[in-house]
């Protein structure tokens, strides 16, 4: 699956990708904001795999001009209570402070919201990185609460709030670059089918809302 938006290309993590990921995840740049600190091996990666490699979660591989740049998700996904988690990590020193990492998680905001009708999402994010705090915020994120690790916030998003408080973002990225989606999904990989039967039932004002075309090939 690989959601084309904005310039971006969000390519759902695939086995291949593994070992990129935790090199970057175990990298004292990534892991000092991360509430799990022990190091990651190869193994624990491999497990870890299997259990998100489900349609209740998602996590994708930033791609720029073909440039793996790094990780954002839609994760823990309740489909019932229209629930979920989300993340994101940025690896490559050229985008850290680039308009990249929000126009990612723009893309993946509007294809969870809008398509698969997600009402909330949540984000736990460490009170000492403010630079996290600030980018959620200007996202439309309010703090809940303190979590049971108190180095760590939750915070939650809705759709109201999101396109409120992110409208001037949201704008400016339609300007700049269109508002057409495309997702690919592709045949040979089983997961796929769930999740592009579940894009192919949306309501087609949903669809118009991001300008979503879905391909299956």
């Amino acid at each position: 699956m690989k959601i084309h938006r904005h310039t971006l290309c969000l390519h759902r993590l695939e086995q291949h990708q593994l070992e990129l990921v935790r090199h970057w995840r175990n990298h004292t740049l990534v892991a000092r904001h991360m509430e799990y600190q022990e190091y990651i091996t190869k193994e624990m990666q491999a497990e870890w795999f299997i259990k998100i490699n489900t349609p209740n979660h998602f996590f994708f591989v930033i791609e720029h001009n073909n440039t793996p740049l790094g990780l954002i998700n839609t994760s823990n996904i309740d489909y019932k209570n229209a629930t979920a988690d989300t993340g994101l990590f940025v690896w490559h020193e050229n985008y850290l402070h680039s308009h990249i990492p929000t126009l990612a998680s723009l893309a993946m905001l509007d294809v969870f919201f809008y398509t698969l009708d997600i009402k909330k999402v949540f984000a736990k994010i460490k009170y000492d990185n403010c630079e996290a705090q600030n980018y959620n915020a200007s996202l439309g994120f309010k703090h809940k609460e303190t979590c049971p690790n108190a180095l760590f916030g939750l915070y939650e998003l809705t759709p109201a709030l999101y396109e409120t408080q992110a409208a001037e973002l949201i704008n400016a990225a339609h300007k700049l670059y269109g508002n057409t989606t495309t997702i690919e999904f592709s045949k040979n990989i089983p997961a796929d089918k769930d999740i592009f039967n579940r894009l192919s039932a949306v309501p087609e004002a949903s669809k118009q809302k991001i300008g979503l075309l879905l391909h299956y090939n």
